[in-house]
């Protein structure tokens, strides 16, 4: 699987860096979705995710995508398979219907919003990077009954957050490349 070999390329090209939460130093990854995108990394997450996600790119109707990095690869696949991009976002625009969603990360909590989502759709949801799982976690159990979710996926997993999210939600994630600091 050449798309593969490029993930792992680009990846090897990060940087690490580190930041404080609570006194704890947490170890960060800058990694392309935070720095420089190439087009040959771009066309192998589309590649390996239109591998993995063969079933259910025909069966969704819908890409759903957190901001912000998450927008990269969803949009990508969107476009490419002329599906609607569902975006869930940081801000809060108090209109009536929008999905309130508990944000928990490794290193912090905070609320995402999801306007535009609809009953009869049928979504795969993309991410960025897995690590705890606690925010798909949330979404999962936010709009679980509010769509038909057929597929979760990432381009990064780290962590044990994949195993997470299969415990407390059931649903199977699927991931291009696993990654450790």
């Amino acid at each position: 699987m050449f798309w593969q070999k490029i993930i792992e390329k680009e990846t090897k090209k990060s940087k690490i860096t580190y930041f404080y939460f609570k006194k704890k130093k947490y170890s960060y990854l800058i990694l392309p979705f935070d720095s420089r995108i190439s087009p040959k990394f771009q066309k192998a997450v589309i590649d390996g995710f239109s591998q993995i996600f063969k079933n259910e790119l025909k069966k969704a109707n819908a890409i759903l995508a957190i901001e912000a990095k998450g927008f990269f690869p969803a949009s990508w696949l969107a476009e490419k398979y002329k599906k609607d991009l569902i975006v869930v976002r940081k801000r809060d625009y108090q209109i009536k219907g929008q999905i309130r969603i508990k944000q928990k990360k490794a290193y912090g909590k905070g609320e995402l919003f999801c306007l535009g989502l609809k009953k009869k759709d049928k979504v795969l949801i993309i991410e960025d990077v897995i690590s705890s799982g606690g925010t798909l976690i949330n979404l999962i159990k936010a709009i679980k009954n509010k769509c038909r979710i057929v597929g979760i996926g990432s381009v990064y997993e780290r962590g044990k957050g994949k195993e997470e999210i299969e415990k407390e939600t059931g649903f199977k994630v699927k991931t291009l490349f696993r990654i450790e600091i």
